[in-house]
This record gives structure tokens, C-alpha cells and sequence, in this order.
């Protein structure tokens, strides 16, 4: 059973999604909704676990938020969305692309849990299940970009990449057209641009990235965003679109801004 999607919410009858020790509960009540946010210091790869009960000791004050609506509909839209934000991915060792070669990657990126009334007129929650650390990117103090840059990691294509329901994977490929080497040590992923994508056995993925260092400009590269889902991984439903629509398929960007 898929974490996401439409659950009704009976008055007074909380909904519970815990990843381990983590919980976010929603509870509908006259006039309004209530909000439970339980974070944890503890990492996992568990399951994401929705359940109609909720420990009463959990239930004060100091983790809940309300959420006043007249007449309150009984039912909800759960969906994961990506981070809002993009994401520093650092490889286990460095990667080189040498020149006239290409290679393939695959990041995984932190999920947000998005929660709005089924009459679409109210956001109940937009929160992360493991909040990254934020962390400055680019090659100085004054040029750059606020990233988040914790619970990252990029992998080959055929190294084990685990799935975990809290997180979803972007296949990227790195084009280098040049005849110098790329040298990657830390990957800027634009998750905000990106859909994402279900697959059969709930997995989720986002659009592949292709990025190509052309051979006249050694440092500036071309981000396209791939038009269809990830090959080779099920058929594939959009299940949430982009956080910043964009209307180029294709970014100029300097290697800095990608590679620093």
C-alpha cells in the first residue's frame, strides 16, 4: 500500500504515517485540523508505516499545529514531493569524465510530506521527513546558492542503490564533450525543477538530468531535463510536478554552479 494518496479522516480519528520513530499525524475536528510534526535524530531505511493510531503520550501541545477551516472536509491529498530546494550530492570517491567519454550517476534525494484538503483550499503540512543541513554551494562566499546537503549520495549505475520510501533516486548522466577531464566531487541536483515519478512497486524516481560540457566551452555546461520518466524501472505515473515550473527544457550553467 502506497503511503501517498486520497485517505479519508473520520472526526476525531487521527492519521498516522511513521517512519520509525518519526511521525506525522493528521486529525480532522470540529472547525479545524490538527497537525502532529515528531521529528527524530534517529536514521533509517524503514518502511513508511500509515496506521490509524497515535501513542497518547504523543499527543501535547509542543508538537502540534491547528489548522482552522469551517466545515473541514473528510478527506485529504497525501503525496511526496521533492525538496524545495536543490541538493548537494557527494560521491563515496571522486569521479572523472574523461575527455570525449560520458558516465551515469544515480542521486538520491531527500522526500517532503505534502498534505492538502480534498477541496484543494488548504495546505495541511509541506514538511520533510529527514531535514537536510543547509549548506552554501559555489566556488565563493558572494556566488552561489543555498543547497541542502545531508543524507546525500550518488552512485553507479551498478552499485547497489537502495530504495527507501522517504527518498526518491535521479538518474543523471554527464556528458563531457571537451578534452579536458571533469573532475566531480560534489553534484548541485535542481530537484526543484524536476517531476516525480511512481513506479509499480512504488519507487520513486524523477526525470533523468543529461549534462554536457560542450567542446568550445570548458566551463559551461547544458542541464537538459529528460521530457519522459527513468527507462528500465516499471511503467512510471507522475505523481507530483514540479515545485518551479520552467519553460526551457535546457540550462546554462557555469561548472562551478554544478561541480564546485
Amino acid at each position: 500500500m502506497s503511503w501517498w494518496g486520497k485517505f479519508e479522516l473520520p472526526e476525531k480519528q487521527p492519521k498516522v504515517w511513521a517512519l520509525g520513530e518519526r511521525i506525522i499525524a493528521i486529525m480532522r475536528a470540529r472547525d479545524e485540523y490538527c497537525l502532529w510534526n515528531i521529528e527524530t535524530d534517529t536514521a533509517n531505511s524503514d518502511a513508511i508505516i500509515v496506521s490509524d493510531t497515535l501513542n497518547p503520550e504523543l499527543l501535547d501541545n509542543r508538537c502540534l499545529t491547528r489548522h482552522l477551516h469551517a466545515n473541514p472536509p473528510a478527506g485529504i491529498l497525501v503525496r511526496p514531493r521533492l525538496a524545495d530546494r536543490s541538493v548537494v550530492a557527494r560521491p563515496a570517491a571522486t569521479l572523472r569524465v574523461p575527455p570525449f567519454q560520458e558516465g551515469r550517476v544515480l542521486v538520491s534525494t531527500p522526500l517532503w510530506f505534502h498534505a492538502i484538503t480534498a477541496d484543494d483550499t488548504n495546505i495541511l503540512a509541506d514538511i520533510p521527513f529527514r531535514r537536510p543541513s543547509d549548506s552554501w554551494f559555489g566556488p565563493s562566499t558572494r556566488v552561489g546558492e543555498i543547497c541542502y546537503a545531508k543524507y546525500t549520495d550518488a552512485r553507479l549505475p551498478h552499485e547497489v542503490l537502495q530504495h527507501r520510501a522517504h527518498r526518491a533516486i535521479t538518474p543523471i548522466t554527464i556528458i563531457n564533450r571537451n578534452k579536458r577531464a571533469l573532475v566531480i566531487e560534489r553534484i548541485n541536483v535542481p530537484v526543484p525543477l524536476l517531476k516525480l515519478y511512481s513506479n509499480d512497486a512504488d519507487q520513486l524516481w524523477t526525470q533523468p538530468l543529461i549534462i554536457t560540457r560542450e567542446s568550445d566551452k570548458a566551463t559551461v555546461v547544458k542541464v537538459r531535463m529528460a521530457k519522459k520518466p527513468p527507462a528500465a524501472t516499471g511503467k512510471m505515473i507522475e505523481v507530483a510536478p514540479p515545485r518551479i515550473a520552467s519553460e526551457k527544457p535546457i540550462l546554462i550553467r557555469s561548472i562551478t554552479s554544478l561541480f564546485a
